[in-house]
Formats: C-alpha cells, structure tokens, sequence
C-alpha cells in the first residue's frame, strides 16, 4: 500500500532513530539496501544485520556494532530501507514462503546475486516491542512446520546438488517428525520454475555468494 519512492520496512510496535530518514536519502543508491541496528525492547541485546546459517538455511545476528555503515549479508525485515524502484526489479518478498520464516534471508541473497549491495547502518537504528515470552514461543511452535517448509525452499532456490542434499539430510535428521509433510509442501509447490526464474534474473551464483561472505557450513566447512 506504500505509495514513495522510498520504502522503509519494519515491524509493528517499533520505534526508530531521530534522522532515520535523512539516512536513507543520503545513503540510498539506486542499487543499495540500508539495514538499520535493532534493538529487542528493554534488553540490552541489539544486532546489526544477519549472517545466513548453512545448510539450515537459517539466520544469525551479527552482535558487534559496526563503526560505520558495512556490507552485510542479510537485512532484518524489521529495519530495511531501499527504493521502489529496485525493490520491484528484485521481484519484492517471495510469495511462496508460508506464515514464517526465511522471507529476509531468501530476499537478501536474491538481492546480493541480482547486483544490489546490502550495508548496515549503525545509526539507524529500530527499536522493537516484545510480545511476552510465553506467547512468542507459541507462535513459533505452530510455525515450525511452515518454518521448516520455509527453509527448504530457500536452499533448493538457490543451492548446487551437493548443497541441496547438505540441506535436506540436515533438516531430515533434525526434524524426522516434520520433514515428511514439509517436502510435500515443497514437491507440491512452484520451487523449480521460480529456481528457473531466479537463475535467468540473477547475475551471480550461490557459490559467488557463500564466497563474497566465507559462508560456512555447521561443521566450519566451505559452502562451494
């Protein structure tokens, strides 16, 4: 519904950074993404930008404040600044991820193989309200199958053979209860034809990728 030529994405019940706007006029290119620093509430926990987790094909926080803005891999959805104008070329959030779960991993590495620079801003910054504890777990209890299909789609977007089987004995042996019925969400979905689209569209690799970041695999292997 958003009608600038700027966009700014982020979470209910957030709060940002006096000048957070001035940033993003004074920093966005016309292929640059701006990741803001977030703050959990009233913790003292605050990260700047993610790292992708192989093969889970999860995400990590980066907890060491950048002294100025640095290329990251991932941008949280709750702190993301880029024009409308790429934000349509990369194709928007992919519409085939369900409920929750990997929609900014999956989106940040579409951005880095189709030519766009993602940089954290350390002086941006969103502040997050918090549900309480107990309803959070909730929520990511019933998320878990989506979740898990979530993940699986995103390595088989844009992973080789050999990462794609990491992928799927990796999530089959975490999650033997689930992992059925999330691979018969992926093989009943459009995975291969929007694998299809993304490998006309993009200009680099996965591999580019896991190199341009030194991505390591949970055993501190290389992913390539």
């Amino acid at each position: 519904m958003a009608t600038g030529d700027v966009l700014f994405l982020t979470d209910t019940h957030a709060h940002v950074s006096v000048g957070w706007d001035a940033i993003l006029r004074d920093q966005l290119g016309k292929d640059d993404i701006i990741a803001g620093s977030v703050a959990f509430g009233a913790t003292p926990f605050k990260a700047h930008g993610g790292r992708l987790v192989a093969p889970a094909m999860g995400m990590s926080w980066n907890t060491e404040r950048p002294s100025r803005p640095k290329a990251v891999e991932i941008a949280p959805s709750a702190a993301t600044g880029l024009k409308r104008s790429l934000f349509e070329r990369l194709g928007g959030y992919d519409a085939g991820f369900v409920y929750y779960g990997a929609a900014e991993p999956e989106f940040s590495v579409r951005a880095w193989l189709m030519g766009a620079k993602i940089k954290v801003h350390p002086k941006l910054e969103v502040t997050l309200g918090f549900r309480p504890r107990l309803e959070r777990e909730t929520i990511v209890g019933e998320a878990k199958p989506f979740a898990l299909h979530n993940a699986l789609r995103f390595g088989l977007l844009y992973m080789s053979d050999p990462g794609c089987l990491q992928l799927l004995r990796y999530h089959a042996r975490k999650s033997p209860r689930l992992f059925p019925a999330a691979v018969k969400m992926v093989d009943e979905s459009d995975v291969w034809s929007r694998r299809a689209e993304i490998e006309k569209a993009r200009k680099y690799d996965f591999n580019w990728f896991a190199k341009r970041f030194d991505l390591k695999d949970h055993f501190g292997g290389a992913m390539w």
